[in-house]
């Protein structure tokens, strides 16, 4: 069973070993399903929003508790990785995302954010920058780390959903992973 892990739980070492894993699993199962027949043809890159018919990595607004759709997408000549979440938003309210397929997966994501709160009500301020340097926490992010990635296949529709505890107009929800497509100069 997938669930999240706060980034500040995972050592250095640990994240680049899972960044590699996910590679290697990417390119096998692009090979798998015949994105090239040669692992030399194939390209690793970072993914974009546009990878996933996005514009941007912002949330659509939404009411009080209420679960709307984020991201419909299906994938043409490329196999998809998500292994991590990073959460940009100065006062965040999304609480939980659904990643499916195969069935949906909801993640609370409302443990990354639980320092902040606590830092601004002990110093009595919303500057998110200045807590993060008077407490030496300047690489402290909100982000957490899927314990196992979520691979798409090419022609597989991407559904992420966003869950909101109170009504927003979107939040800066970064969806971090890799593509591996077929090299065009291959």
């Amino acid at each position: 069973m997938s669930y999240m892990i706060p980034t500040w739980e995972v050592s250095v070492e640990n994240k680049k070993l899972f960044r590699q894993a996910v590679i290697e699993c990417l390119i096998n199962q692009a090979l798998r399903v015949k994105i090239s027949g040669k692992r030399f043809e194939l390209n690793v890159r970072s993914l974009l929003p546009s990878d996933l018919g996005l514009e941007t990595w912002d949330t659509p607004p939404q009411a009080t508790h209420t679960t709307v759709p984020w991201i419909h997408y299906e994938l043409d000549q490329k196999v998809v990785g998500l292994y991590k979440i990073v959460q940009l938003s100065e006062n965040p309210t999304v609480s939980e995302i659904g990643v499916a397929p195969p069935a949906t997966k909801m993640y609370d994501i409302s443990q990354l954010y639980g320092l902040i709160p606590l830092l601004k009500k002990l110093e009595g301020t919303d500057d998110l920058e200045i807590l993060q340097i008077q407490y030496g926490l300047e690489n402290l992010r909100m982000e957490g780390w899927f314990t196992e990635p979520h691979i798409f296949d090419s022609h597989i529709a991407i559904s992420v959903t966003s869950n909101s505890s109170e009504k927003t107009n979107g939040d800066k929800l970064v969806l971090v992973g890799f593509v591996i497509e077929k090299d065009k100069y291959s």
